[in-house]
């Protein structure tokens, strides 16, 4: 896909689009936010694993993963789904941009009959 329709960023997830936008904006800031806040999430306080332990000199014991953390998984984001199918997405927006128009008009007529006593 990404030969066929090539796109320079894509964002995965609304943090990455918020700190991309604030470090538009505040650079030196977002610096700073990412130095105090992000970089001491990335490291735990283990110790690492033992030189012999890795497969730098030498085949590894195979195809097994040697990471310790646990973490969590999210099924799919709804920001990467949009950004990969912008129809979809456009076609969405113009639905619910409809249904908002229809209903603040209904309301706006509802209001005028309650006004003229016409209401039920």
């Amino acid at each position: 896909m990404a030969a066929e329709k090539p796109k320079r960023d894509l964002h995965v997830g609304s943090q990455a689009k918020v700190v991309e936008t604030l470090g538009g904006v505040l650079p030196r800031f977002t610096d700073k936010f990412m130095e105090t806040a992000m970089y001491p999430t990335q490291h735990k306080e283990e110790p690492a694993n033992p030189p012999e332990d890795n497969a730098l000199y030498e085949a590894g014991y195979g195809l097994h993963e040697r990471g310790t953390n646990v973490g969590w998984k999210r099924s799919g984001s709804w920001f990467v789904k949009a950004a990969k199918h912008p129809v979809v997405l456009a076609a969405v927006a113009a639905g619910v941009t409809t249904l908002s128009i229809a209903a603040w008009t209904n309301k706006k007529e509802i209001k005028k009959e309650i006004k003229k006593g016409m209401c039920w």
